[in-house]
Formats: structure tokens, sequence, C-alpha cells
């Protein structure tokens, strides 16, 4: 079991420092593991507009996915320009 505070996150590092101690591994890992996970279900013939109904969308999980992203860029530039973490 790992002590309080053993890990980036909880010592309260901001995200570009918690990149600099390792994060990008996690990071890399995640991608392609996701990537594969994607690759697999395209093989298969799954596709957004086979699964999509009326409420879900492949142009709204396009829109939900670019926000997101916008989010995270929203995240890590306070966080660099407060010079601090956010929590």
């Amino acid at each position: 079991m790992r002590s309080k505070g053993s890990g980036t996150i909880s010592k309260g590092q901001d995200v570009f420092t918690q990149i600099s101690d390792g994060g990008i591994a996690y990071f890399l890992g995640t991608s392609v593991l996701l990537s594969l996970a994607l690759l697999v279900l395209l093989s298969k013939g799954v596709s957004v507009e086979s699964k999509s109904d009326a409420l879900v969308t492949s142009d709204a999980e396009l829109m939900n996915g670019r926000l997101a992203v916008l989010g995270l860029v929203a995240f890590a530039f306070t966080e660099y320009v407060k010079g601090g973490t956010l929590v």
C-alpha cells in the first residue's frame, strides 16, 4: 500500500512537474493502450455511426472530445500562469 504523499498527484504538484517527474510514461502508456483498443474495435467493423442513437451521435462525441481537450489545455495554462497547482 502506498503511503500518503508518495505519488506526484498527492504531493500537490502542477501538471508540468508531474509530466517531468515521469508522468510522460503514464501518458504514453495510456495513449498506446487506448489506441490499440480502438484499432481492435475498428478491425471488427465497429464504428461510431453504427452505434449512434438520437442522443449520442458522432458529431456530439466529436464536440465532447474537443471540449475536453480545451478544458485540459485551460487547466494546464491556468496552472502555468498561476505558477502552482489549482487545488
